[in-house]
């Protein structure tokens, strides 16, 4: 099981983890986003997804330097090390 690391510099999920920096343990991106879902809520999925399981299109996800989508990376192996940044769309205009 790999152990990354995971920056949420603000937004909704920030306001959930409460920290802008987390190191989870897992095999896939879809395993991180199940196991923040399982320590702070099905509000992390709602952040991502809407209720037909679709990503939001406007969030910003980095992925060892990369911008990227969920989508691309949802079941992509992870190596220890890796690192990924997630800028969840905030509401508003």
């Amino acid at each position: 099981m790999a152990k990354i690391k995971i920056n949420i510099p603000f937004g909704p999920l920030r306001g959930l983890v409460g920290v802008p920096e987390i190191e989870v343990e897992a095999e896939t991106i879809k395993e991180v986003i199940e196991k923040l879902k399982q320590k702070y809520g099905e509000t992390v999925e709602r952040i991502f997804f809407d209720e037909e399981g679709k990503e939001y299109p406007f969030h910003i996800i980095i992925f060892n330097g990369k911008r990227t989508s969920l989508k691309e990376i949802y079941n992509k192996k992870l190596e220890t090390g890796d690192e990924l940044t997630l800028w969840p769309a905030l509401d508003g205009g």
